[in-house]
């Protein structure tokens, strides 16, 4: 559960199956609220689905329990609806231990393409903290992509 008297929403899409299932979660609105979350890194992170026993069985079960649960967390914000949040994620959460990671190279191959400009432009410089290796993923991803929309567009003519 988040905490009570903030502005909250509910965000749901596809790539949530890559954390757990397509299922909504509560988020808070606001950037300043955003950062006020994940700034408690001393405490541990409440579950994306609290009432979903399973999940929280099966993230409290596994290794590095709480760094999955900041990772999710952080994924989950990368996909907000308010520009302002995305990018103070990104500003602010992004390490180059974390962009390393597949799913956040992912997820920035997706925020290099948002209509927003500040979320293309916090995007790179997350990139460039995350080192060549993340820009190497980024550029094959969207080499792939590039790949099978040609494939697509070819078939169907």
């Amino acid at each position: 559960m988040l905490e009570k008297g903030k502005a909250k929403m509910l965000i749901m899409a596809e790539w949530m199956r890559d954390l757990w299932m397509k299922k909504p979660v509560e988020v808070f609105a606001t950037s300043t609220d955003v950062i006020d979350f994940l700034d408690h890194s001393d405490s541990f992170l409440p579950p994306l689905w609290p009432d979903d026993k399973f999940y929280v069985e099966t993230l409290r079960a596994g290794p590095n329990a709480e760094q999955q649960l900041r990772l999710q967390w952080l994924l989950v914000y990368l996909h907000h609806p308010d520009p302002d949040v995305v990018v103070a994620v990104l500003r602010n959460y992004m390490t180059p231990k974390i962009m390393g990671r597949e799913a956040f190279g992912v997820a920035a191959a997706d925020l290099l393409l948002h209509p927003d400009v500040n979320i293309q432009k916090a995007t790179m410089e997350a990139i460039k903290l995350g080192g060549a290796t993340l820009w190497n993923f980024v550029q094959g991803f969207a080499r792939e992509a590039s790949r099978k929309r040609w494939s697509s567009e070819v078939q169907a003519i």
